[in-house]
């Protein structure tokens, strides 16, 4: 089950409907799981964590919307925003996703956004919920595989699982926070096969793969 919640009673109210269904039937591993989570104190994380409930959120959002969060959202929840880093501390499985066309596409601002907490002006929002670059690299990866119980096929790079890669301009995993919302996709690999390149800046005919 997927549940749209954005505030923090409606995430106390979805914990809430999960917890009932889960003792009226029991599933160890039932991954149901909440859109968003914007505002969630610490106290709904420990028990997202308890009922084992996936959060799936947009980082994202924070890079293009988060001057505007600051303007509008009452400054004693700024604390709450997309408190990524406290999922994780929490032990909440938390994956994250781009909520296009709503938020920006680009996987990369919201990478960013997890690793600096910076707006798209440079104003950083709650700094101590900051990732490191391999936590936020697993939300958009192995971390959202399993929050889709596809952690069998894809997720990461492993024999067997369906081969959608991509191809950078530079090492991601030594690159500084401001570097990683420039990178660039040289090459675009689906199920095998390449089908776009940078170059030539067109998709590539599966025959000529």
């Amino acid at each position: 089950m997927s549940i749209h919640a954005v505030e923090e009673s409606a995430i106390e109210a979805a914990c809430a409907a999960i917890e009932a269904a889960l003792s009226a039937k029991p599933h160890s591993d039932h991954r149901d799981r909440l859109e968003h989570a914007f505002l969630c104190p610490p106290h709904l994380s420990h028990r997202l964590a308890a009922l084992g409930i996936h959060v799936v959120t947009q980082p994202g959002f924070l890079f293009d919307n988060g001057d505007r969060y600051i303007q509008t959202v009452p400054a004693e929840k700024h604390a709450d925003l997309y408190p990524i880093g406290s999922f994780m501390k929490a032990g909440v499985a938390v994956a994250a996703g781009s909520d296009s066309p709503v938020g920006p596409l680009n996987p990369f601002a919201g990478i960013y956004a997890a690793l600096s907490r910076k707006t798209r002006t440079g104003t950083q929002i709650n700094l101590q919920e900051r990732v490191s670059l391999p936590n936020a690299l697993a939300l958009y990866t192995c971390n959202a595989a399993r929050a889709a119980f596809e952690e069998a096929v894809k997720g990461d790079i492993t024999p067997g699982k369906t081969a959608d890669l991509i191809l950078l301009n530079g090492d991601l995993l030594r690159s500084d926070d401001e570097v990683v919302l420039d990178m660039k996709v040289d090459m675009t690999i689906l199920d095998g096969k390449v089908v776009w390149v940078r170059e030539s800046g067109c998709r590539l005919a599966a025959e000529n793969t």
